[in-house]
């Protein structure tokens, strides 16, 4: 048993994988382990449990708060 996500869902920083995840008002960065990939969706094996919400696209997240540093 594994949870599938679009895989625009997930960050890879090497070796390491990351996806947003739900925190309040807000979002946090987790890391995730990731298996297979097929088509548009990412297996992740380790890192969530089926109730866990993440951003859909975690690279407009980071290209928004890379934006927002530069502009304060």
């Amino acid at each position: 048993n594994a949870l599938w996500l679009p895989k625009e869902s997930v960050v890879s920083l090497g070796l390491d994988k990351i996806v947003f995840l739900k925190d309040g008002g807000g979002f946090k960065v987790h890391k995730v382990e990731t298996g297979l990939d097929y088509k548009n969706r990412i297996q992740i094996i380790n890192g969530l449990n089926t109730p866990d919400s993440v951003a859909i696209n975690a690279q407009f997240l980071m290209d928004s708060e890379s934006f927002i540093k530069l502009n304060q």
